[in-house]
C-alpha cells in the first residue's frame, strides 16, 4: 500500500493534473468548474422515424466547458478524464437497471490512432461503480467521419447504416437489458444504429446513457 501511495505521489509530480476547464493544478475538474456544469433532469426526446432505443439519458448539457473536457479525453489522450466522465455519469444519472454495459465502439483504425476508445474507459468506470457487467458487444465495421461534421440527419443515417455488427455470440445478448454508453448524443442516430443491432440480436431493452447532449 505504501509503495502505491509513493508511486501515485511521484506520478503527480512528473505528470501533474490540471483542471480541464481552467487549468488549475491538482485536479482534472476543480470545484469552481464543476459548479458551472448544467446537469439535465429529464430523458432526451429522440426524433427518429424508427427508434430502437427504449430511452436516452444524458447527464449534462453540451457547452464550452464540457467540450473542453471531452477534447482532453479524445484528442489529448488524458485517459483519466474518461474515468472522471464515468463518475459524473454514475453519480448524476438516474439510469434504469441493466444486465450489461456496452460501449459504442470506435473503428479499429481510429482506435489505433487514438490509442483507446473513450467510451470504453467511461463504461469500465461505471461498471466498477455500479457492478453492472461490462461487455464489448459491438464492433464498428465501417469507418466514418465524426457525426458532428455531417450536415444533416439523413447524411448521418446514410453513413451509419450497417456500420455496426455484433462482436459476441447472440446468446450473450438474448433477453438482456442493455445500457449503451457514449460521450455525446447529437441526433441519436449512432446510438440508434447500435441499438438496432442489439435488438435484432435478441436484446430485451436497450437504453442509452451518455455524458452530454448536443441536440
Amino acid at each position: 500500500m505504501l509503495f502505491k501511495i509513493i508511486g501515485h505521489f511521484v506520478l503527480n509530480l512528473v505528470f501533474p493534473k490540471f483542471c480541464c476547464g481552467c487549468n488549475k493544478r491538482g485536479t482534472l475538474l476543480c470545484f469552481d468548474c464543476f459548479e458551472q456544469i448544467n446537469f439535465l433532469a429529464m430523458p432526451l426526446k429522440i426524433s427518429l422515424e424508427t427508434c430502437y432505443l427504449d430511452s436516452v439519458i444524458a447527464v449534462i448539457e453540451y457547452d464550452k466547458l464540457v467540450k473542453k473536457i471531452i477534447a482532453e479525453l479524445k484528442y489529448k489522450s488524458v485517459i483519466e478524464v474518461g474515468r472522471v466522465c464515468g463518475r459524473l455519469i454514475y453519480f448524476h444519472a438516474n439510469f434504469p437497471a441493466a444486465d450489461l454495459l456496452v460501449p459504442v465502439p470506435l473503428h479499429p483504425k481510429k482506435q489505433r490512432l487514438r490509442g483507446f476508445n473513450q467510451t470504453e474507459i467511461m463504461a469500465l468506470e461505471i461498471s466498477e461503480l455500479s457492478k453492472i457487467k461490462y461487455q464489448n458487444s459491438l464492433q464498428r465495421t465501417v469507418h466514418t467521419q465524426s457525426q458532428a461534421r455531417s450536415k444533416s440527419r439523413s447524411e448521418r443515417l446514410s453513413k451509419l447504416q450497417r456500420a455496426f455488427a455484433l462482436n459476441v455470440e447472440r446468446r450473450q445478448i438474448e433477453g438482456k437489458n442493455i445500457l449503451l454508453i457514449d460521450d455525446v448524443c447529437t441526433t441519436g442516430t449512432t446510438l440508434n444504429e447500435c441499438a438496432k443491432v442489439l435488438k435484432n440480436s435478441g436484446a430485451k431493452t436497450v437504453a442509452a446513457l451518455v455524458l452530454a447532449s448536443r441536440g
